[in-house]
């Protein structure tokens, strides 16, 4: 399984990309908003500029280049704002996470339950991307498994993801 983490990463990197071009975009766009309209089944189109109380100037068809930039630039500012949000969201997302934090929880655990009082249960433990008949990753659980500080009652597999059942102590 790929690491999660490295996932949202390459998610920021396309977003911060996709906000550099549609802000770039957004430089060179004209003014103002276009309104679309429709009369006996045609649609017409009205140039609105900010500070006017009207509905806006009536382009003409012929003025395509026009509506095209007025039709990107309500996309941009759209792609925009869609796209700060989701890498506001992946920031704080990829800030405080981190891929081993469930290993590590459950190693501080027990590592004072060993010092300290017996185990009360059997523990499993959801092990995704580490192969436990091999104990060669690298991973804080896996060089535990390694050194015997965790003992293991059995290993297997359920839905793909590897587990332990390990021994109390």
């Amino acid at each position: 399984m790929q690491n999660l983490k490295e996932m949202l990463l390459k998610e920021q990197n396309r977003l911060e990309e996709i906000l550099i071009r549609t802000e770039s975009q957004l430089k060179d766009a004209p003014q103002g908003t276009m309104r679309l309209s429709s009369s006996k089944n045609q649609v017409q189109y009205y140039h609105c500029m900010p500070g006017e109380k009207d509905n806006g100037r009536y382009i003409s068809k012929t003025k395509e280049q026009m509506i095209r930039r007025l039709a990107q630039k309500s996309y941009d500012e759209r792609v925009v704002k869609l796209a700060g949000k989701r890498l506001a969201q992946i920031r704080r997302i990829t800030k405080d996470y981190d891929v081993d934090e469930i290993e590590k929880l459950f190693l501080n655990e027990h590592t004072l339950s060993v010092q300290g009082a017996k185990r009360l249960c059997h523990v499993i433990l959801p092990i995704f991307g580490v192969i436990l008949s091999r104990r060669t990753s690298s991973t804080p659980l896996s060089s535990a498994l390694k050194m015997g500080k965790i003992p293991m009652a059995e290993v297997g597999e359920s839905e793909g993801a590897k587990f332990a059942v390990l021994q109390g102590t």
